[in-house]
């Protein structure tokens, strides 16, 4: 199926944006009256359209009070059509909106634990990470119910040569390096926060997704398990430079230099 990227205009088409957000998280999010207003002050709001001129994906990204700093709020895909690569794509338009617009750095939060997120944020996009939000949202609902909205703030500098890279299809290199944690059936086991090599790995659950569904007491203990060692990583100035699933899906996390 062809899909035209393209900006998201008009009332009634701010409103189908707000139908498709609902059904994606299964919970209320932004109503379509603010989304009209916060375009006509600079925000981006930029979807995926089938031939039928059918939204199945967006994303909303808006002003900061930093110049040239965009705040990327929401990313969405439609279940049906995820296996098109529709959320990088968008990412892409998003890249190029801003850029013509003198926009060069674009961040946004996202669950640490969830590998869609990884892979896209990370290895597809060249995004890192080095902040980490605690129970950012508060208690939500819907597919995020049931541990604390602990999220990292990602940070894609749009002309930085590891996003140019992966923009250009270029291959990547993932150093080897020691595992900070140990994992056995999806359950976290030992942390060893001694180590302080260049580059440190930390393994991450295969599926946190259905975890949270399905099993609330794995899903509090990952979340916990993978606050402490992003906290205490990100404080000894480190942070999140990849992904990789090679020897089990997980972060690499490069030692930044001393400024």
């Amino acid at each position: 199926m062809n899909y035209e990227l393209r900006e998201i205009t008009g009332n009634l088409e701010m409103q189908e944006l707000a139908a498709l957000e609902r059904q994606i998280w299964n919970s209320d999010h932004v109503p379509a009256e603010l989304y009209r207003a916060m375009q006509d002050e600079g925000a981006l709001l930029a979807g995926a359209f089938t031939n039928d001129n059918i939204l199945v994906a967006f994303v909303f990204g808006f002003p900061t009070r930093i110049p040239g700093v965009q705040h990327s709020h929401s990313l969405g895909v439609k279940l049906e059509h995820r296996a098109a690569g529709l959320g990088a794509k968008l990412k892409w338009f998003q890249r190029d909106w801003c850029l013509a617009k003198k926009i060069h750095t674009v961040r946004w939060t996202y669950d640490p634990l969830r590998l869609a997120n990884a892979k896209l944020n990370i290895a597809k996009l060249g995004a890192t990470a080095s902040q980490y939000l605690e129970n950012y949202y508060g208690t939500l609902t819907g597919i995020n119910a049931g541990a604390p909205s602990d999220r990292v703030m990602a940070e894609w500098v749009l002309n930085d040569p590891r996003v140019m890279a992966r923009h250009f299809g270029e291959p990547r290199t993932i150093p080897d390096a020691p595992e900070i944690n140990t994992v056995n059936d999806e359950h976290p086991l030992e942390i060893n926060l001694e180590l302080q090599t260049p580059y440190l790995k930390m393994r991450l659950p295969q599926d946190y997704s259905s975890i949270l569904s399905e099993n609330p007491d794995l899903a509090l203990g990952w979340r916990l398990h993978g606050r402490e060692i992003l906290q205490h990583y990100f404080a000894q100035g480190y942070r999140i430079a990849e992904f990789t699933l090679l020897g089990g899906a997980g972060y690499l996390l490069e030692k930044m230099p001393q400024s």
